[in-house]
Parts: C-alpha cells; sequence; structure tokens
C-alpha cells in the first residue's frame, strides 16, 4: 500500500475529472488535508486545518449581495486555516456570489467552482483517498465518520449529540469547553478538569513557540 499523499488545492485544480475552477486570486499551494461539504453558520467550527469545504452556498439564499456575510465567511475560513472553499454551481447560484469572489481575493483565499454534473461525494472520495495513501476502504470509513458526526449537528443540541456521539465512538470521555474554560457538554466520568488544563497549557505553549 502506498504511503499518504501530499495534497494541494494545485493538485485538486489539476484533476481534469473533477472540473474544478479557481475564481479567486488566490495561491494553490495551501495543502488539503480532507473534504467536508458543510451548510451550516460558522463552519470554520467544525472544519479542521487543511481541509476544503464545500458548499452549495445556501447560506447566501435570500441574503442581500454584499451584506458583510460573504467576507466574515472569509475571514472564517482563513482564520481557521481552511485551505479552500469549494462551491457547487447549479443548485443555488449559476455563478459564485461576486462578493464572495471579491472577499475571498482580497484576503488571498481560493474559491474553486464544482460544476453541476459533479457530485459533491465524488470530490470528497478523491481528497480522502489521497491523503490516506490511496487506501478506498479507510477513506469509505473516514467519510462514514464525517457524515455522522455531522448529522448531529442538525439535533436541537447540537453540541451536545456531537459530544455524546464522540464519547460513544471512543468508548470514553468527550467534553466540550468554552474558551474560558467552562464546560459547554460533558459526556463520561473522565478527568476533566485536568484535560482542560492539558488543553490550556499546550495552547499557551503554541502562542509562545
Amino acid at each position: 500500500m502506498s504511503g499518504p499523499t501530499t495534497l494541494t488545492v494545485g493538485d485538486l485544480l489539476a484533476h481534469t475529472p473533477l472540473g474544478l475552477e479557481l475564481v479567486s486570486e488566490a495561491p494553490t499551494t495551501a495543502r488539503v488535508r480532507g473534504a467536508h461539504s458543510i451548510e451550516l453558520e460558522h463552519p470554520e467550527a467544525w472544519l479542521r486545518p487543511g481541509s476544503v469545504m464545500l458548499t452549495t452556498g445556501l447560506r447566501f439564499v435570500g441574503m442581500r449581495p454584499g451584506n458583510g456575510g460573504e467576507a466574515d465567511l472569509v475571514a472564517g475560513l482563513v482564520a481557521a486555516d481552511v485551505a479552500a472553499l469549494l462551491f457547487g454551481i447549479g443548485v443555488h447560484f449559476d455563478t459564485v456570489p461576486r462578493a464572495l469572489v471579491l472577499a475571498a481575493s482580497q484576503a488571498g483565499f481560493p474559491v474553486l467552482t464544482i460544476p453541476p454534473e459533479v457530485p459533491f461525494y465524488r470530490v470528497e472520495d478523491y481528497v480522502n483517498s489521497a491523503v490516506l495513501g490511496g487506501d478506498p476502504h479507510a477513506a469509505q470509513r473516514l467519510l462514514w465518520l464525517q457524515n455522522d458526526l455531522l448529522q448531529t449537528l442538525a439535533e436541537p443540541r447540537p453540541v451536545a449529540a456531537l459530544v455524546r456521539r464522540l464519547a460513544a465512538l471512543v468508548k470514553g470521555t468527550a467534553v466540550a469547553y468554552e474558551e474560558s474554560g467552562r464546560q459547554v457538554a460533558a459526556v463520561g466520568a473522565g478527568p476533566t478538569r485536568i484535560i482542560w488544563s492539558e488543553l490550556r497549557s499546550r495552547k499557551v505553549h503554541r502562542h509562545r513557540s
């Protein structure tokens, strides 16, 4: 089995079967570590660094163009170190909203279009398979896990539901903390104070390094 592949945004563009096109003025050298379809508000909270976000632009339906929502989305994705935004055209919009392209170009953030005939799962499968070294079974498991966790976000109390699901998956303790250290949700009998202390120490170390 081959090892994991170093995949970049430029590599996605070069993979012609996906039909992706760059519409913002931005470099395409960022490394890609995963792909996720998200239509929720504040998607950056659910994306790990290096991810590419796939969207149909549902959040912009009915929104007055240029009201700041486009710039807020780009700023959040840039802050979360997301590699690129992949916009599926032909669903809600025939082209990427101009205000979104402008905000992305100003931030040097890549926005790519996905053509209507390419389903999102094909992009996700390609990215995850490449990142996992071409192992289709591992890619399938990863995609199932991602979708399973994202489904919890549609529940009435999404954070609590997500923590419960994570605890079940790891068969242990899962905790969600606020920036202050207050527990938002917790499942399991693990040492939550010690966990927070370790997380805080790592955060301080990152800021100092």
